[in-house]
Parts: C-alpha cells; sequence; structure tokens
C-alpha cells in the first residue's frame, strides 16, 4: 500500500506544534498517527521527546530503540536514547551515547536539531547543542 508522504509530513508538523506549546500527549497521538502513514524514526522520537518531558523516560528509551531499530546511526534516535537513560539513572551508558554523539560534526548534531524544532526555547537543547559543537 502506497500512502501519501504529505499526510505523514502535516501529522509531524501538528505534533511538534503542540509539542511546543506544551500539549504533550496531543502530540504522542500526531506521532501515532504519522507512522499509520510512514513509520519513519523521527515519529517515534517526536513521541520519545513528548514522553521524556511527561517524565515517562521508560517508555522514552522504548520508542528511542524503535526507532533505533528502523535506523541505527538515527542521531536524534540516539541523542533521545541516551536523554532517557540518564533520566533512568543509567549514567554510564548515557554518557557513552552522548559522548559519541560529541565527536560527529557540526551537520550531524541532529538530537540536539530535533529538541529545537520540537521546542525552539528549550535552553539545555541549545546549550547542549553549543557543548557538542565545541568539541
Amino acid at each position: 500500500m502506497n500512502k501519501d508522504t504529505r499526510i505523514a509530513e502535516t501529522w509531524f508538523h501538528m505534533g511538534t506544534y503542540l509539542a511546543s506549546v506544551g500539549r504533550y500527549e496531543q502530540a504522542i497521538g500526531c506521532f501515532h498517527r504519522m507512522r499509520a502513514e510512514e513509520n519513519v524514526p523521527r515519529s517515534w522520537i517526536g513521541e520519545a521527546y513528548c514522553l521524556d518531558r511527561l517524565g515517562r523516560s521508560t517508555e522514552a528509551m522504548g520508542c528511542s530503540e524503535k526507532a533505533l531499530r528502523l535506523d541505527p546511526s538515527d542521531t536524534d534516535s540516539l541523542f533521545m536514547k541516551g536523554k532517557a537513560l540518564a533520566h533512568l539513572g543509567q549514567f554510564e551508558a548515557a554518557l557513552q551515547i552522548l559522548t559519541s554523539l560529541t565527536h560527529l560534526d557540526a551537520a550531524h548534531s541532529g538530537g540536539f536539531d530535533q529538541a529545537i524544532v520540537i521546542n525552539p526555547r528549550d535552553a539545555s537543547a541549545w546549550m547542549d547543542k553549543g557543548k557538542c559543537l565545541q568539541n
């Protein structure tokens, strides 16, 4: 079945907007609907971001892992997995993942970019992106 990717894009943009204004549960619904059209890593990462903001780190970790199954090198997925691990108290594993991201060049600081797209006022994402690019 060939689905229209424009519909998936619409759900993605609606989800990112809702997340940016703190309506995380509604945003999660949009990311679910996006996956009905196109199962891509960023649908899982959008959901992981919302779950993380809601304090549901175990679920955020699961979404990150599903995204990584679709694309093991996706930097957004790696970033969210590292963030979820840190929130779950698994600091060594989180540090290993997040440190690996700091070795990527400026064009691949995607995890921070995804967080910034979802919420341009996320000061910690901007700060972490700066740290990543500094190394």
